[in-house]
């Protein structure tokens, strides 16, 4: 237990460190226009994309293995891009979290 509290508190404040804690992430599904992906800081900045849904090829929950945990992750894949847009990259929400997320935009 106190390697697992070191560690949290080592991540903590790495990220203070550099100044920005997240406070807040939202994906914004616009109907028929497209999706907006935010992230708020602690700082008050806020990061903002927005990606047509002419763009959007495809929609998925994919799982990533990091520091011994699996997690989840709720990305797009965007025409003419390398990498997939993830939502919610930092505050990492559970599967159960994710998945109505989902079905609600591929219900759109």
């Amino acid at each position: 237990y106190v390697l697992v509290f070191i560690f949290g508190l080592f991540e903590i404040l790495r990220r203070i460190g550099r100044g920005k804690l997240v406070e807040e992430e939202a994906v914004l599904f616009v109907e028929n226009k497209g999706v907006q992906i935010s992230t708020i800081y602690n700082s008050g900045e806020i990061i903002s994309e927005f990606v047509s849904l002419k763009k959007i090829k495809h929609i998925l929950i994919n799982e990533a293995f990091s520091n011994n945990k699996i997690i989840f992750y709720l990305a797009f894949v965007v025409e003419g891009e390398e990498n997939l847009l993830v939502a919610f990259e930092n505050l990492q929400p559970t599967l159960r979290m994710l998945q109505p997320i989902y079905r609600d935009i591929l219900q759109r």
